[in-house]
């Protein structure tokens, strides 16, 4: 940049919100006028809002608006008196989003605005549902004792080109007699246990300390008083430079547990120090220097000590589950922990790695109950990869789930993968009692609070469901996996247009994710959006972009019908179901064949099925006859009543 162009640049602190129409693109697709009219609507409240409120419109992007404020409380107020105008105008679709953040932006001639900051608050508007202003923590923070505005949080997020998690905040007007909240939201019994660094010489022995960390977060997961942070999203921060204040507001929680591992022969060394994330004050702090086999207590006294730290209540269950640890033999140990870690991974190629580590443990020691129920679920994860693995993940996952639960029956994750195998072989009464005990024995797993939310959804019982993805999400605030979970509970409960928002906001963080992806295929095809739903396929690596083309000029030339031999020739780790065929069929309107195919689902098992009840892209097999038969044959009838209750 010249000497004569800087001068043109004007930086300042300011606050700034964007603005724009979800469902605006979909709109114009049918009408073209109403959507323009709502554009002119939109441009016309979104200038008299950030007037009103001492600000200035930067710029209109298309279906959207960009505003600037020299106060925070500014842009909030104006950014809710627009989300007020444009949802009491409308009350349809296309509805409107807000996200507003502050910071140091800079201005150029042009008036328009630019920098980091200003970046962000485009990417927090991302994360608003429609209907929604979302702010971030640098805006709560300013105004959070106000007694004019609540903030109630969300957790933190990752956005895509943003290095760190931010915190943010749903923003409405507070209401009559409500207190603005303390400053300190965290609940007091929570933690974050950080990743230990591995200070071995060997960096090799990373899946040790990894270890650690998983054994002392399993431990206080079981514990129902204690907020324990999931592993997801604690090992966002292996290696970060960011500071233990910062971590426990983006992941709410008042301390965090950090440490580190040194192996070395047959000794180790861990230190670990529980610190008070609101005031940086070390509540405990030790160092271990021990002989190999001695891990198992370190562990166990780790646990302790939080526990004791943070006067957290144990019932006498609790006190045997989480503080107890059986040792068991060091190389069936090692193996376990190398299990975990490619366990953690979930990709195809680590499940399997990880089934050989737990089969190498349990070789060695077969009581050993964690590596038994390490493989289940090493196993269970497998269930969707497609028919070519379907019985063998099945048997191979419920006799390990058994032996784990005939070995120690108090150990969730076996409940947990169980469920899944009930599921698949549609004893819905099992699945929904292995996921309440599953629960039960460790409140803080948010991979057994993520299957038992669909599982609810699946059931017709949405508002149990939406409750309980949202503690999931509380426990696990930056997993792209429980993301993903949330729209498909929200797809289930017939809220499509939430369900894709959530779907493109975890494909923006990271959009390698697979699961998102085929999520928000599904939904597109089920749209009718087909050159949509082509690209997602593309993005995956399912189509090359010329074999995208000539589909599309198929389907233009002889309707969507050929997309279906593409579909249903899908190969890879996430092959397609029977159920999932007779949907596609359905929606073509080839319903006989679309029966046939959920003959099928049922012969060969399909995991798939536990949907059927109530997905809405269930639609044109649900006005057949031969629905509630078929629904009545699989014992899911009475959820299809629930689901129309609901609806209703």
């Amino acid at each position: 940049m010249t000497t004569d162009e800087t001068k043109t640049i004007h930086r300042r602190l300011a606050a700034v919100w964007f603005a724009d129409l979800v469902g605006f693109t979909r709109l114009a697709g049918v009408d073209e006028d109403t959507a323009l009219a709502s554009v002119r609507a939109l441009q016309e409240a979104a200038k008299v809002a950030a007037e009103d409120h001492g600000g200035r419109i930067v710029k209109f992007l298309g279906d959207g608006a960009m505003a600037e404020f020299p106060s925070a409380h500014g842009a909030v107020a104006s950014a809710l008196d627009l989300s007020e105008t444009i949802e009491g105008d409308t009350g349809e679709e296309p509805r409107l989003r807000v996200g507003i953040h502050a910071g140091e932006i800079a201005t150029g001639e042009d008036g328009d605005v630019y920098g980091d900051d200003v970046n962000l608050t485009a990417r927090i508007q991302t994360a608003a549902e429609p209907g929604q202003v979302v702010a971030s923590d640098a805006i709560a923070r300013q105004l959070r004792r106000r007694r004019t505005f609540a903030f109630d949080p969300l957790g933190a997020r990752s956005f895509k080109g943003v290095s760190e998690p931010v915190a943010i905040f749903s923003v409405r007007r507070m209401g009559e007699g409500e207190r603005p909240a303390p400053p300190e939201a965290a609940p007091a019994r929570s933690i974050a246990v950080l990743p230990f660094a591995n200070l071995s010489a060997d960096p090799e022995n990373e899946y040790f300390s990894d270890g650690v960390t998983e054994e002392i977060l399993t431990s206080l997961a079981r514990i129902e008083e204690l907020k324990v942070i999931s592993r997801t999203s604690v090992m966002r921060y292996k290696g970060t430079s960011k500071s233990v204040r910062e971590i426990g507001a983006e992941l709410g929680v008042a301390t965090v547990l950090e440490g580190s591992v040194r192996r070395a022969g047959g000794r180790v060394r861990i230190t670990a120090q529980l610190i008070d994330a609101r005031t940086d004050e070390h509540l405990w702090v030790d160092r271990y220097d021990r002989e190999l086999e001695d891990i198992f207590e370190i562990q166990s006294d780790v646990a302790e000590r939080i526990v004791e730290a943070l006067h957290v209540f144990l019932t006498p269950r609790e006190k045997a589950r989480a503080i107890a640890s059986t040792p068991t033999d060091q190389i069936a140990y090692h193996a376990y922990l190398k299990g975990l870690s490619r366990l953690a991974r979930r990709e195809p190629r680590d499940l399997r790695a990880a089934v050989q580590c737990f089969e190498r443990a349990v070789e060695v020691d077969p009581d050993y109950a964690p590596a038994w129920a390490g493989s289940a679920m090493a196993w269970v994860l497998q269930l969707h990869w497609g028919p070519h693995i379907y019985e063998e993940a099945r048997a191979r996952g419920l006799e390990a789930a058994e032996r784990t639960l005939d070995l120690d029956p108090g150990l969730g994750t076996a409940h947990a993968a169980r469920a899944q195998v009930r599921i698949f072989d549609l004893e819905w009464d099992g699945a929904e009692a292995d996921l309440d005990r599953a629960v039960e024995l460790a409140p803080g797993d948010a991979n057994a609070r993520q299957w038992r939310a669909e599982f609810l959804a699946c059931m017709g019982r949405f508002d149990q469901a939406f409750a309980e993805i949202r503690r999931a999400r509380e426990l696990d605030p930056l997993s792209l996996a429980v993301a993903t979970e949330e729209g498909n509970v929200a797809l289930l409960a017939g809220r499509v247009e939430r369900a894709e928002g959530i779907y493109r906001r975890a494909i923006d963080l990271d959009p390698t994710f697979r699961p998102a992806r085929y999520k928000l295929f599904e939904l597109l095809l089920y749209e009718s959006r087909w050159e949509e739903a082509i690209e997602q396929l593309v993005l995956v690596g399912e189509r090359t972009p010329e074999e995208a083309e000539t589909v599309m000029e198929e389907v233009e030339r002889t309707g969507p019908e050929a997309l279906l031999d593409p579909i249903l020739e899908l190969s890879g780790d996430l092959a397609w179901s029977w159920c999932y065929r007779a949907i596609v069929l359905s929606l073509l309107g080839r319903l006989d064949e679309a029966y046939e195919a959920l003959d099928r689902s049922v012969e060969t098992g399909d995991w798939y099925l536990v949907r059927i009840a109530v997905t809405p892209f269930a639609r044109e097999l649900r006005q057949d006859p031969r629905f509630l038969p078929f629904l009545d044959r699989i014992g899911l009838a009475d959820v299809a009543g629930r689901a129309r209750a609901g609806e209703e």
